[in-house]
């Protein structure tokens, strides 16, 4: 029976695909500076260009051409670092207007790190940017806002929202050193 059905099992096993696991989790722990967080395994790290407000810059390119980039830091320049400045920041990059503080308070809100963040999402010139901002002053750090943001394609951003959503939601600052001082 085993050799008469030989051929036939041999084609079906042929037919077998190793598919990766869907109750695997897609992401991986991280430490870097003062951010604790969980960054999708797929995202590669790369430095960012910095200007002197944002602080501590991490980066990931992202996408099968890398044509999509995810950015985070602290923004940490007086009234530039507020987080409305910040978004404002942005669109004025993407060439937009900026928000009014109606329209920025009209923003989603979330609650991370005991402080409450917005999220922000626009589309100018076929390219989304999808971000949040959040103003903390915990765990014995100074005031300063947490920046994060994905940035790219339409199409890139739209299928890497979800797993950015959860990268952001894990961003943690580690606590001030017993001295006081940050650990960064």
């Amino acid at each position: 029976l085993l050799d008469r059905e030989e051929s036939e099992f041999l084609a079906f096993c042929d037919t077998l695909e190793i598919l990766p696991d869907p109750d695997a989790e897609p992401y991986m722990q991280a430490t870097v500076g003062p951010f604790e967080f969980l960054r999708p395994c797929d995202w590669e790290y790369y430095v960012p260009e910095s200007e002197e407000a944002i602080r501590l810059p991490i980066g990931f390119v992202i996408g099968p051409n890398q044509e999509a980039k995810c950015e985070m830091g602290i923004a940490v320049d007086g009234d530039k670092a507020s987080p409305i400045s910040v978004v404002n920041q942005w669109r004025e990059e993407d060439g937009l207007p900026p928000y009014s503080e109606d329209q920025f308070a009209a923003l989603p809100e979330q609650v991370r790190m005991g402080s409450r963040g917005r999220w922000i999402e626009y589309e100018a010139d076929g390219m989304t940017l999808f971000g949040v901002v959040s103003q903390l002053a915990s765990g014995g750090h100074a005031p300063m806002t947490v920046i994060a943001s994905l940035r790219g394609p339409t199409a890139t951003v739209t299928s890497e929202k979800v797993l950015f959503r959860a990268f952001a939601e894990t961003i943690r600052l580690r606590p001030a050193q017993p001295n006081g001082n940050a650990p960064h």
